[in-house]
């Protein structure tokens, strides 16, 4: 008898070790906690009620007495954790209710510790043989009776409020309750038994014999109904706490749930709205939903109050997919407007910033070279003048009144973009104008062209723009920074890819040193527009090649 006993509890020791790990493992939350605490303290418990049995001393009994002692309070104690979770009762570590768990044991357990040197909890102790196992008998002092009435108080109190939950909750939330509670009512009523005298083979305590039982009972109700982790902790966290507004309306416009952020943006209560018509609560949002009903219109901002709302209607369905309700979301829309606002006013930066590199392209690339090329033809002029050579006189005027014609038709141009939002860029002759320009500069300098293109080309006239400002960047770069005395360009057209290739005879660059400067810039800019590519290949005391590629039809920005 005495080895089948020991074994009975060695068992719940083992099996309660192996569940409560398997808890620490599987459910890292506050309550796997919880439970795993309460599961390896009732084992922690049967483990010392078996070695108690099967010691042979009176001392080494005792000590296992009081290692029991120590687990069945901490059962207790994780015990009221998880009823207060489960319940939602608030508990701090300053409040009284935590303070009542650890008073009254830890003073208890203390004075049982230290025995033999006090006689509060136990007068005497001796090894009774009544029965077939040998046991401790004694008689006990007011510590004794204090904690043990304590703890069945605990586990009275507990049961109250694990029953009054059944009055808040849903069905499953009863069945959730009626699990705790019968198994606290187990260890509560097994252990005021054994205070009245009731003994198994007229030595055991019957109550050691249903900590372990009465936990598994738990632990059972916690992984078949998802105790505490479906009603309570989802409701509260995702309902209570949400800063949504959320209500929940039948067919028939009844509100029959509503959250704390809901009734603060319609200024409405719970315990006077829940049960009536939506409409008796508030006419305003009530018209509101009608509306957006009738017109489909779910998501919209509307203004509720003084409030911005951005309102949601999702339809709720029953058993066999019946519509059974709607769910009504309001959301603060004052962040959205003014995040919208905020990217409109950024959106409009970014345009007007690229609206100014555009113009300031433009006055580069283009009305800028023929004011150049007016500085270089007026020195040229005077140096006609100086030299007499009057017959000349007539060609160079007629090329500063070209270039300054040139220079109003860009100007006028660039003033009509700006007027108007989409500027008809059409009729622009990519080779008319590159051969003007060469004609230009064989005019004002010493520098001998050399222009090759087919005859006609097939790019739209914006691409064609474009093309020609790279085209007259490189000129320009020719003219002033390379010294050569040669200049070649280059378009062809094959299969819809164009390239066009400027190269010259000049001193060239390093390119990995060389600083970039706002016509590479330039060019490698509107390259990018093109969605082509730009090379520049260049050495030093090598001369320069730029080649420009371009797909067929690629997409460019308008001019």
């Amino acid at each position: 008898m005495l080895w089948i006993v020991s074994a009975v509890l060695f068992l719940f020791t083992i099996s309660g070790v192996v569940i409560a790990s398997t808890m620490l493992r599987d459910f890292k939350t506050a309550l796997g906690t919880q439970l795993s605490i309460v599961i390896l303290s009732s084992s922690t418990a049967s483990l010392a009620y078996g070695m108690e049995i099967l010691s042979a001393g009176l001392p080494e009994k005792f000590f296992w007495v009081v290692v029991r002692y120590f687990a069945l309070n901490f059962f207790v104690f994780a015990t009221a954790l998880f009823v207060f979770y489960f319940t939602q009762t608030p508990i701090q570590l300053k409040s009284w209710r935590f303070l009542a768990l650890c008073l009254v044991p830890g003073i208890s357990l203390f004075f049982m510790a230290t025995y033999p040197m006090t006689r509060l909890v136990y007068n005497q102790l001796w090894l009774t043989t009544n029965g077939p196992i040998p046991m401790i008998d004694k008689t006990v002092g007011p510590l004794y009776w204090v904690l043990n009435i304590y703890n069945s108080l605990i586990l009275l109190w507990l049961t109250y409020l694990v029953l009054r939950n059944i009055s808040r909750g849903s069905l499953l939330n009863h069945r959730q309750s009626l699990i705790v509670a019968g198994a606290l009512v187990l260890i509560a009523g097994t252990h005021i038994l054994y205070l009245g005298g009731a003994r198994l083979l007229s030595v055991l305590n019957p109550n050691l014999f249903c900590y372990f039982p009465a936990a598994v009972l738990i632990l059972w109700g916690a992984m078949r109904f998802r105790l505490a982790d479906i009603r309570p902790i989802a409701r509260n966290l995702l309902f209570e706490q949400m800063q949504d507004g959320i209500l929940v309306l039948n067919l028939a416009g009844i509100l029959i749930d509503i959250n704390p952020a809901a009734e603060k943006y319609l200024n409405i209560f719970q315990r006077t709205s829940v049960g009536k018509p939506l409409m008796d609560s508030t006419v305003e949002l009530a018209g509101i939903l009608s509306n957006m009903e009738s017109n489909e219109e779910p998501g919209s901002v509307v203004s509720i109050g003084d409030c911005p709302m951005q309102v949601t209607i999702t339809p709720l369905q029953v058993r066999g997919g019946a519509e059974g309700g709607t769910l009504v979301i309001l959301r603060d829309a004052t962040d959205r407007i003014d995040v919208e606002i905020l990217k409109e006013v950024e959106i409009k930066r970014q345009v007007s910033w690229m609206e100014r590199q555009k113009i300031a392209r433009t006055l580069h690339d283009s009305i800028s070279q023929y004011l150049n090329s007016l500085v270089l033809l007026a020195g040229s002029a005077n140096q006609r003048l100086e030299l007499a050579k009057y017959e000349q006189l007539g060609s160079i005027i007629q090329h500063i009144s070209s270039a300054a014609r040139k220079a109003s038709d860009e100007l006028r141009v660039l003033i009509g973009e700006l007027q108007i939002e989409s500027p008809a860029d059409t009729g622009f002759d990519l080779l008319k104008a590159i051969a003007e320009r060469l004609s230009y500069i064989g005019a004002q300098s010493d520098l001998r062209t050399d222009f090759a293109a087919p005859a006609s080309l097939d790019i739209d006239s914006s691409q064609a723009r474009e093309i020609f400002y790279i085209v007259l960047e490189a000129l320009n770069n020719v003219l002033r920074h390379s010294g050569a005395d040669q200049v070649s360009i280059r378009l062809s057209q094959d299969q819809g890819q164009f390239t066009a290739e400027i190269s010259d005879n000049g001193q060239g660059f390093d390119i990995a040193q060389v600083r970039s400067g706002m016509g590479l810039e330039n060019m490698q800019e509107r390259a990018r527009q093109l969605a082509g590519r730009l090379a520049i290949e260049s050495r030093p005391g090598a001369g320069t090649r730029i080649i420009q590629h371009l797909s067929e039809r690629q997409p460019s920005e308008g001019r």
